[in-house]
């Protein structure tokens, strides 16, 4: 049923979820010391009051909404806060763009069919966010806050591919009695 969905894993709850124009990512670098003297200012400390700043510092403050945006190099991306046990990415069939969509509950049985489940929802299901983000070449990068495209082998990521352009984000939340959904539109502007 979800055999061709693209997820990506957070490797402990909470963790926040990027998704970042791919010709930005390898300036991410996660739990990493920063690089070339970059000093990074946050209010969560992984590393405890006496260590060095990270990236992911930047994330944990950024992500104390659903929706937020961070720079990274000379650009943006779209960071996913609050608890994320997984996140999955489902392309659009209508639009240029898709959906990241997580569960806040679901039964212990079959997960929906988000396919299906996406394809009855209305425009108006959505609010919109107030939030963007461009890629300018190679489409988007989905993955774990903690992660950096320099961890090779460790790195989980979904590559996105969608054309140049700028993609607004809208979420809108799927309740039903066993089912707890958040679903974050992400479609092309112009």
């Amino acid at each position: 049923m979800n055999e061709t969905l693209k997820i990506i894993c957070a490797e402990s709850s909470g963790v926040p979820i990027l998704l970042c124009p791919a010709e930005f990512a390898s300036q991410w670098e996660g739990t990493h010391e920063p690089s070339d003297g970059r000093i990074i200012k946050a209010v969560f400390h992984l590393n405890g009051p006496e260590g060095t700043h990270v990236d992911y510092d930047r994330a944990c403050d950024a992500a104390g909404e659903y929706v937020n945006v961070i720079k990274i190099g000379a650009g943006r991306a779209l960071i996913f806060g609050d608890e994320i046990p997984a996140m999955y990415w489902v392309d659009s069939q209508t639009f240029n763009g898709g959906y990241a969509l997580t569960w806040l509950f679901l039964p212990e049985e079959d997960e929906p069919d988000y396919k299906e489940l996406i394809q009855t929802l209305s425009d108006s299901f959505f609010t919109d966010t107030g939030h963007s983000i461009t890629c300018y070449n190679n489409g988007f990068w989905l993955f774990p806050s903690t992660q950096s495209p320099q961890d090779v082998h460790f790195f989980q990521s979904v590559e996105v591919r969608c054309p140049a352009g700028t993609y607004n984000a809208a979420i809108g939340f799927y309740r039903k009695p066993d089912i707890n959904l958040r679903i974050i539109k992400i479609q092309r502007q112009d």
